[in-house]
């Protein structure tokens, strides 16, 4: 049974996510698109790549 953070999640796979307290404030196909869309709404956004392959596992 997957997660509901994983199935919103899953829409962005392969994507980089950038977060802002664990809420999704940008997202793009590099890490510094979704970084500069991510410091739109806060100073440091935390950044990672989702996964392509459903069996990876990351932990935030």
């Amino acid at each position: 049974m997957q997660s509901d953070e994983w199935k919103k999640l899953k829409k962005y796979s392969g994507q980089w996510v950038a977060l802002k307290r664990n809420k999704i404030v940008g997202h793009g196909k590099t890490l510094k698109e979704a970084y500069n869309k991510g410091l739109k709404f806060c100073r440091e956004p935390k950044v990672f790549q989702v996964p392509e392959n459903a069996n990876e596992v990351y932990l935030l």
